[in-house]
């Protein structure tokens, strides 16, 4: 097609250069320009996008550029929006939250990277993201933000509620087999009372949850949540079997980590740690008396 004056074509294609200096320009990248740089070659578009990242001076230029790269389907933008994840300091949560915005399947997999190399918001961004994921390993750090208050809080919370009710919550924790049983009972430990996410919401109690899905023949997770449980039992009893001499009947504190702690080791049920009461009390009812008449002479 051309135009009135026989002057070349009116359709002609625009380079991806133009395309991102127009965007730029404007102040916004729009639909359309979006779907020309896809439709364009991904290695110029790239390479265009990569160029103006560098001249970016302020967050909405950066904003804009990083999203436009996670609109690309080039090996070439995800490896830029993977580095700049890591090493941008400027604006480390536009950076993160751009990577999140990849359709990539590995982006999850860079994130939960993340969340457990980086520290500060970076880290909290990663948590956040990875929470619209739906990826288990955002829960953790996400209830430590709840429980810290502060600006993160409400942030925090509306992340988790993707997750659904604190049950289904916990259940997605015990399906991840990343984490063990020893990890999911600190974790499900860790969930607030005060965490109330949907209607008529009821406080979470971890060790009656867990005793449910593992009694559950039907439940999904009932292995996951029967080594959990045991996990947190074991974490939250008093007293536990220590090894004793053959004949013996005594207990461990919980607070004692093996068979060569030093001090307390071994204790009677009527004990309690620190305990410095004389055997001889255990065996003679009379000698309360005794020690008495020895008091006062």
């Amino acid at each position: 097609m051309r135009s009135a004056g026989g002057q070349g074509e009116v359709g002609a294609r625009p380079e991806p250069n133009d395309l991102v200096r127009e965007a730029l320009s404007a102040g916004r990248f729009p639909r359309r320009t979006l779907e020309a740089l896809a439709k364009s070659d991904p290695t110029k578009a790239s390479d265009a996008l990569l160029a103006a990242l560098g001249a970016a001076s302020d967050s909405r230029s950066y904003n804009r550029i990083v999203q436009g790269l996670a609109r690309l389907e080039s090996d070439a933008a995800f490896a830029a929006l993977v580095r700049e994840a890591r090493q941008q300091r400027r604006f480390p949560r536009l950076a993160v939250r751009a990577l999140g915005a990849s359709r990539r399947r590995s982006a999850t997999s860079e994130l939960e990277a993340l969340l457990g190399a980086s520290r500060g918001p970076r880290r909290v961004t990663a948590a956040l993201v990875l929470a619209e994921r739906k990826s288990a390993l955002a829960v953790e750090p996400l209830l430590a933000l709840f429980r810290a208050g502060g600006r993160y809080a409400p942030a925090a919370l509306r992340a988790l509620r993707r997750f659904g009710r604190v049950p289904a919550l916990a259940r997605a924790v015990l399906a991840d087999a990343r984490i063990d049983g020893r990890s999911a009972a600190r974790i499900l430990r860790s969930v607030p009372p005060d965490l109330r996410i949907g209607l008529f919401a009821r406080p979470f109690d971890p060790q009656a949850f867990l005793d449910r899905e593992a009694a559950n023949p039907r439940s999904p997770v009932r292995d996951a949540a029967r080594a959990a449980g045991e996990a947190l039992r074991d974490a939250t009893m008093l007293l536990r079997a220590g090894a004793a001499d053959p004949g013996e009947s005594l207990l461990r504190a919980a607070s004692a980590t093996s068979a060569d702690d030093e001090g307390d080791d071994l204790l009677r049920a009527a004990d309690s740690p620190g305990s410095e009461e004389p055997e001889e009390a255990h065996g003679d009812p009379a000698s309360w008396w005794r020690r008495l008449l020895d008091r006062v002479l």
